[in-house]
């Protein structure tokens, strides 16, 4: 069930490289910041096991790099 009333929401970034390919604007590299909502439960995990292993695991079931809580937590 979506959690967007819930005052308690979660949220991990990551550094966004689709394809390890850097974004540019013209000449000058930037990093895009993504921002995915998570379950209480993920953040918990990435809290003992950083935040890299989360995201492994979102990619691992294709929840990456997508914030959808109608789905099935990963941890």
């Amino acid at each position: 069930m979506p959690n967007g009333t819930d005052e308690n929401n979660c949220l991990i970034l990551d550094n966004y490289k689709p394809e390890n390919k850097e974004f540019k604007i013209g000449d000058r590299s930037h990093h895009l910041l993504l921002c995915i909502e998570v379950f209480r439960s993920e953040m918990e995990f990435a809290r003992k096991n950083g935040s890299a292993k989360l995201i492994e695991l979102l990619k691992e079931k294709g929840f990456y790099p997508y914030s959808d809580l109608d789905r099935t937590p990963v941890a």
